[in-house]
């Protein structure tokens, strides 16, 4: 499960930074690190709905 979230974390984070290489030298955590409160809320918000 955990694997399936990271997944999508890193396809959501690739959209909001408007990334279009793969985040192979970064981790999802960096780029939500690096992204607006806002956005990280939104992220937070979306893995809260597919954690269920």
């Amino acid at each position: 499960k955990y694997g399936s979230t990271l997944g999508c974390l890193e396809n959501l984070t690739r959209v909001l930074t408007m990334e279009r290489q793969p985040l192979a030298l970064e981790s999802a955590e960096e780029v939500a690190t690096r992204l607006e409160k806002e956005d990280k809320l939104k992220i937070v918000a979306l893995i809260a709905e597919y954690s269920k």
